[in-house]
């Protein structure tokens, strides 16, 4: 990751987190956090240089590292996860999938694992899991591998399974565990991959 794109990850997680502390309504935090767009943009600007260079898919994967984390710590202050974030970086993830050549990857990602977790978001009317949750998963398949898709996934529910049972309440927030087992499949991914491959 470049000197420039971490600076524009940082001051967009810095930007997420003070309109987090901030006293506004669900309303009003959707019509307040859209300047934080202007951080995402900064993040693709910095990062299209470098789509080109050796390892293109490593922007879309950092691009999906750092929005995980930042939606993960907003939505575990608000309980929302908003579109100002998951959208741009799920189109950085897509133009590095471009790049990359890992576009069939990625459309086996949104119709394995992606349109069945939406059906199930659409079934259960974001009881279940939220739309927003949806569209941060949208980021994750794009950029990881199936294999990867699936274990960041799993590990998200696994311990939301644990967090579910340990605070006794039937609503969390999924952000963190997703921005957990992202960062989990991501160091393991070298070690998940060649054992799907040789299977």
């Amino acid at each position: 990751m470049t000197p420039a794109v971490f600076a524009g990850a940082t001051a967009w997680s810095i930007a997420m987190l003070q309109l987090a502390r901030l006293p506004l309504s669900p309303i009003e935090r959707a019509r307040v956090f859209p300047w934080n767009a202007s951080f995402c943009a900064i993040l693709l600007a910095t990062s299209l240089p470098f789509l080109c260079r050796t390892q293109p898919d490593a922007i879309g994967r950092a691009a999906t590292l750092g929005m995980l984390v930042a939606t993960g710590m907003v939505d575990y202050e608000t309980g929302y996860i908003f579109d100002a974030a998951t959208l741009p970086a799920a189109a950085i993830a897509l133009l590095a999938a471009v790049a990359a050549g890992t576009t069939t990857s990625a459309i086996q990602g949104l119709c394995l694992i992606g349109l069945p977790i939406a059906i199930l978001a659409a079934w259960s009317r974001g009881t279940w899991i939220a739309w927003g949750d949806i569209k941060a998963i949208l980021s994750i398949v794009i950029a990881f591998s199936l294999p990867e898709s699936l274990a960041t996934l799993m590990l998200a529910s696994c311990t939301g399974i644990v967090h579910v049972c340990a605070v006794r309440s039937r609503s969390i927030p999924f952000g963190p565990h997703m921005a957990f087992g992202a960062a989990v499949a991501a160091v393991l991914g070298p070690i998940i991959n060649p054992m799907f491959a040789e299977g």
